[in-house]
């Protein structure tokens, strides 16, 4: 919804995940290094091109496993 009001999908991305948690004051998620506790997500295409790719996950991946 946010690209089809306007929004980049890159600007899009950041506010749905990182400026999220900024304002939700989680400053210790979304932060990839050892010890973390990390999700990721991966795509078969390019979200920040193409925002429709964010319904093709490839892989999940939740609290490191």
């Amino acid at each position: 919804m946010l690209v089809e009001h306007g929004l980049s999908s890159i600007k899009a991305l950041c506010a749905a995940t990182s400026m999220a948690m900024r304002v939700l004051r989680f400053h210790d998620l979304g932060i990839i290094r050892k010890g973390a506790r990390v999700d990721l997500v991966a795509f078969a295409g390019d979200p920040t091109a193409t925002i429709g790719a964010l319904r093709e996950v490839r892989y999940v991946m939740r609290e490191g496993i």
